[in-house]
């Protein structure tokens, strides 16, 4: 707009009865004009910036929090671990004497009233050193295998990324 006014006053007829002070005035106004466009424009582009940093800040401060609650479920993790390993443990030291005493039928103990007015008699058969002969080894064969897989291809060493 401002080079059409310079090219108009410019190929005006010099007995105009428009007086050049009015093109001063228009051509001053349109510069000023044309500043504050240009002063708007960058403080648009400011506030769109503006905006992104913020948008960036929350996401920033989502991704954070994110990251906290998911080393909270890390930690959280890795003590149902060792609970998880405890009970494994306890089931492999219980679990071979429970197997064997299925086996046998747990027949070595015999319990019997004589008379009516006599207390129960309770009896162990002399046979009861085959259980504990045959349920120790075994446990602890059990127990040793548990070591070796667990020294083999279990997580010892290696510390959580955190």
């Amino acid at each position: 707009m401002i080079s059409q006014q310079e090219q108009f006053s410019k190929a005006r007829p010099l007995g105009s009865d428009l007086p050049s002070v009015v093109f001063a005035e228009t051509r001053q106004h349109l510069n000023f004009q044309s500043k504050l466009f240009k002063t708007l424009k960058s403080r648009s582009q400011a506030l769109g910036d503006r905006l992104q940093n913020e948008i960036n800040l929350a996401f920033n401060t989502v991704a954070q929090y994110d990251s906290r609650v998911v080393v909270r479920i890390g930690k959280a993790a890795q003590k149902d671990n060792a609970t998880m390993k405890t009970i494994a443990l306890l089931t492999l030291i219980f679990l071979p004497g429970t197997f064997i005493a299925a086996i046998f039928g747990m027949g070595f103990f015999n319990f019997s009233m004589v008379d009516d007015n006599q207390l129960p008699k309770w009896s162990v058969s002399k046979d009861i050193w085959v259980y504990w002969a045959i349920t120790v080894p075994v446990t602890g064969v059990t127990v040793l295998f548990w070591l070796l897989w667990e020294q083999t291809y279990g997580t010892k060493g290696s510390k959580p990324e955190f």
